[in-house]
């Protein structure tokens, strides 16, 4: 659902685009930082979960921000942690800066 929707573009590397990544119950969503492309991703998270039963567990989850000068602050993030100090598989994430 989230590869499919043209709204929600993923992080750039060269020419690929990546949106995605899962492994057993763990998903790591990367996003090219609009707010548009977070409020989609939340949307269809919920339609997800309309249909399957599964959910995002709030508790468990974290907006990583990186590769970008704008501060975590002018994003809406909902109820969602923000981390200077991700993990994600167990792989820390270097980040460029703090913005």
């Amino acid at each position: 659902m989230i590869r499919q929707n043209d709204h929600i573009k993923g992080y750039k590397i060269s020419e690929l685009e990546i949106n995605v990544s899962q492994y057993a119950d763990d998903m790591t969503i990367f996003l090219h930082g609009s707010e548009v492309a977070f409020e989609k991703c939340i949307e269809t998270l919920g339609e997800f979960e309309k249909y399957s039963g599964l959910n995002m567990n709030q508790d468990q989850t974290k907006v990583i921000w990186f590769g970008c000068p704008r501060p975590p602050e002018t994003i809406y993030l909902r109820n969602l942690q923000f981390d200077w100090n991700p993990r994600s598989l167990g792989q820390h994430f270097q980040l460029i800066s703090k913005g």
